[in-house]
């Protein structure tokens, strides 16, 4: 199922990025389901980050929410790096290769938008991540449903 891009980041603004932690975790659910056979931690890593996401957020004024929210920003980067490999083993076992967004582009991306989100600055970053991450499932939605069109390996 695609995604569309400018569905996700207009629904992401209308509620403030909810809409937007929702695909990205049906994406990766979608991910998972392609490489049956992984070790992911992504289920556990996800709610995870959820829970220190809220933690953060509620208790921003005391030290402890911006330790929280330090911590989140470092477990959303270690969650890309774990969905992204998935990703790759899943395209690689189906013959499929796709000139996809790096995850060292999209680690990168997240930590520099998310340490700059406290200035404001790093919110076009973190949209610029999530283009770049919803294109590239579009790439791979498209390359799923017409194999013959994309180049083995």
């Amino acid at each position: 199922m695609p995604v569309a891009v400018g569905e996700v980041i207009g629904l992401s603004i209308v509620t403030i990025g909810i809409y937007g932690v929702i695909r990205f975790y049906q994406v990766c659910k979608r991910y998972l389901d392609m490489q049956p056979k992984n070790d992911s931690n992504f289920e556990a890593l996800f709610w995870t980050w959820i829970g220190i996401q809220l933690v953060g957020v509620l208790t921003l004024g005391i030290g402890i929410g911006v330790l929280a929210i330090l911590a989140s920003i470092a477990i959303g980067a270690v969650i890309l790096s774990d969905i992204i490999a998935v990703r790759s083993s899943a395209l690689k076992a189906h013959g499929i290769d796709l000139p996809l967004t790096s995850a060292g582009t999209h680690i990168a991306l997240w930590v520099v938008g998310s340490l700059l989100s406290f200035v404001l600055v790093g919110i076009p970053i973190l949209v610029y991540q999530a283009v770049r991450f919803f294109q590239d499932n579009e790439r791979i939605v498209s390359a799923w449903a017409s194999p013959q069109d994309v180049q083995a390996n």
